[in-house]
């Protein structure tokens, strides 16, 4: 919802440079479809994100090597 209707950004850091990226793929699996459906379904949606367009012309992805400390 954030990222759609909000123009929200998963490259965006907390205070210990943790990413929408890093929360999703921090969770414990769960035994219960559902909730690892919402999880994939958060991943793909993180994964398929673009934003603004930058000064070379390329669209503004999700930032795969962003490290936490």
């Amino acid at each position: 919802i954030f990222l759609h209707n909000h123009h929200g950004n998963p490259n965006k850091t907390n205070s210990r440079k943790e990413t929408a990226l890093h929360y999703v793929c921090q969770e414990r699996n769960s035994q219960y479809y559902t909730v690892r459906q919402r999880r994939c379904d958060c991943l793909n949606l993180i994964l398929q994100w673009r934003g603004a367009t930058l000064k070379d012309g390329q669209t503004e992805k999700v930032d795969l090597a962003a490290q936490d400390e």
